[in-house]
């Protein structure tokens, strides 16, 4: 979409989130008292409202969510916000149920007649890191809108915490100031919510990520269980094992095929001499298989050039597992170095330190959640920088004790955080 075809967008639909919101006021009230004795009924918005579960972080959240949803009330009924064939047919798969309204420009119009007809009882809208504008500013005054719409017709509709970059778009700083004030919102680390407390004049309050909430999983996959046990194997060697990940949205589209290429080299050359000097073992666990941001294409490059070097001592895992598996193989792992942030929450959910390749100001506020020092976070741009890079992994590999035991002290209170998410529907 072209800037000037998004901005046309982005007016249109806050014109008709005014008709939309016109028409609510209007509109008779209906009591939720017609509802005693039946299912509580909950709407969704996903932050991949295309695929539902497209990357492990959208997995995560939303596991997350419908788990504390149905623990909090068993018999609810939960219908997903889509726009794409493929959520509707996971939808079907996870027994949700569908309110495929929310792609084109009259969606306020089309998501108002609906949450009218369905007369929820709850909504949640997961808005992760698509809040600002940054990535699509149309996407992001949909989650605001409709967390607006279904604030003034359910028991209570809350924001899944989510995080705000240093900049947001200005009409996304305009909605959020527009926001009705009986909407609870969520921010999911502490410098977002001084960033939101900065453009809005509704309050706030500081939760943690939902996925803190992801319960390991029992059950494993062959590609889960085999790198349980490669991990076992190294530290019944007497090595250390981290998991790393790597991918291409750790540089905007039009530095990729410089910097991206940078990097691998970077990281090929530190994670070497961390494996010849400190005796680490590599995990390279993917995140993302998406074709165009997934981590894929990237790590097996990287394992390419590390495995006839390193041979046993690196191991891919060439099928990314799923979020709960992803969470259950952190706890094997001595720590992580990643760029994905729902990899490094599975990671510190386990008690397990991490160093964190940044972007889009993702990782700060994460890590003061467990009063981590900002030096475990690396700008992508300075880690294409070998001799920087090998500097902080071997630090990083020197305070592991002291990084673990602090993650241990902070996590029940973190866990805690993002169980105050769900405050409403209890």
């Amino acid at each position: 979409m072209t800037r000037f075809k998004s901005f046309v967008h982005q007016v249109l639909l806050l014109i008709l989130w005014r008709i939309a919101r016109g028409y609510l006021r209007l509109a008779p009230f209906v009591s939720k008292a017609h509802h005693s004795g039946l299912p509580p009924r909950v709407v969704v918005v996903p932050s991949d409202t295309e695929n539902l579960v497209g990357a492990r972080g959208d997995e995560a959240m939303v596991v997350a969510v419908t788990k504390a949803i149905l623990e909090r009330q068993p018999d609810a009924l939960i219908y997903m916000a889509c726009s794409g064939p493929g959520a509707v047919d996971r939808c079907a798969e996870l027994g949700f149920k569908t309110l495929s309204v929310w792609g084109g420009v009259f969606m306020p119009l089309h998501f108002c007649a609906q949450i009218r007809r369905i007369d929820p009882d709850f909504g949640f809208v997961t808005g992760a890191d698509i809040m600002d504008g940054y990535y699509s500013p149309v996407m992001s005054l949909r989650m605001i809108i409709a967390a607006d719409l279904l604030s003034k017709v359910a028991k209570a509709a809350s924001f899944v915490g989510f995080s705000l970059n240093g900049s947001p778009t200005i009409l996304v700083r305009y909605a959020f100031r527009a926001l009705d004030q009986r909407t609870h919102v969520n921010l999911r680390d502490p410098v977002s919510f001084g960033r939101y407390q900065r453009i809005s004049d509704s309050p706030g309050r500081l939760v943690a990520d939902s996925a803190f909430l992801l319960e390991p999983a029992s059950n494993l996959q062959n590609v889960s269980r085999s790198a349980i046990q490669w991990i076992e194997h190294e530290r019944l060697g007497g090595r250390l094992v981290l998991a790393l990940n790597v991918h291409p949205m750790l540089f905007p589209q039009d530095a990729r095929s410089t910097q991206l290429p940078a990097l691998i080299d970077s990281v090929n050359r530190s994670v070497f001499k961390e494996a010849e000097q400190s005796g680490v073992s590599w995990l390279l666990l993917p995140h993302d298989d998406r074709p165009t941001s997934g981590d894929m294409t990237t790590l097996s490059e990287v394992y390419k050039v590390l495995s006839p070097t390193l041979g046993d001592h690196v191991h891919f895992v060439e099928v990314p597992p799923s979020a709960a598996e992803i969470k259950t193989i952190m706890a094997y792992v001595d720590g992580a170095v990643t760029g994905r942030m729902h990899l490094a929450i599975a990671a510190l959910g386990q008690g397990t330190p991490v160093m964190a390749f940044a972007y889009q100001d993702k990782f700060k506020g994460l890590l003061q959640h467990f009063c981590m020092p900002d030096w475990l976070i690396l700008s992508a741009d300075d880690a294409t920088d070998s001799v920087f890079l090998s500097a902080r992994l071997e630090r990083f590999v020197e305070e592991l004790p002291a990084l673990r035991a602090d993650v241990v002290k902070h996590l029940p209170r973190v866990v805690e955080a993002a169980e105050a998410t769900f405050a409403e529907i209890a």
